[in-house]
């Protein structure tokens, strides 16, 4: 009984916190947040990265950011919460990194924020974010891992599912037309360098 009220509440702060959610496809004029880059390293965590990247032209706030396998809705540090979130301005990045010294001594000074949660990921669910200051909140989710593990919400987060960063690799968003010139956004396999908009 107690297990399946815990799956319950689980499923309904799922549901709150996607109200709203955007899927991956279709964002080539995106007014939020976006998560850009992708780097979970499954045997490393503590290397393990996630780039969110503003693509307008006002500064956007990220307000939330919750990795399935963790029972809560915002796993952002309490001193960024109390904030209200981070800001990130028109054009700009910033990283979630599980680990900021050796984010820092690996990759330099990009602005960075430490969240300790990433070092525990899952061996697959979803990274989802939700962007304050467009007028309503508005979200984006990203599947990664072993699909079998987010294929429940696949109807709001699509089909793909990213993978595990391992060599040195993350993978990257990139925009491309299809066939009959719908704009879609996959993520591919590129070289892991956080903050570089042309990579």
């Amino acid at each position: 009984m107690i297990q399946r009220t815990l799956k319950t509440f689980s499923f309904l702060l799922l549901v709150f916190f996607l109200s709203g959610a955007e899927k991956i496809t279709a964002q080539e004029k995106a007014d939020h947040l976006v998560i850009s880059r992708v780097c979970l390293n499954n045997h490393e965590k503590s290397k393990s990265w996630i780039e969110i990247y503003n693509p307008t032209d006002k500064e956007l706030i990220l307000e939330r950011f919750r990795l399935s396998n963790v029972r809560t809705i915002n796993v952002l540090p309490d001193s960024i919460k109390k904030e209200g979130g981070i800001k990130v301005g028109a054009g700009e990045y910033v990283v979630l990194c599980a680990d900021e010294n050796h984010f820092n001594s690996t990759y330099g000074s990009i602005k960075s924020v430490c969240i300790k949660a990433l070092a525990h990921i899952a061996s697959g669910g979803f990274l989802a974010i939700i962007t304050k200051g467009t007028g309503d909140a508005k979200g984006t989710i990203v599947r990664y891992g072993k699909g079998e593990y987010s294929s429940k919400i696949a109807i709001v987060a699509g089909d793909q599912v990213v993978g595990f960063s391992d060599a040195g690799k993350s993978y990257t968003r990139k925009i491309v037309k299809s066939s009959n010139d719908i704009i879609i956004s996959d993520f591919t396999e590129s070289s892991a360098d956080p903050g570089n908009p042309n990579n």
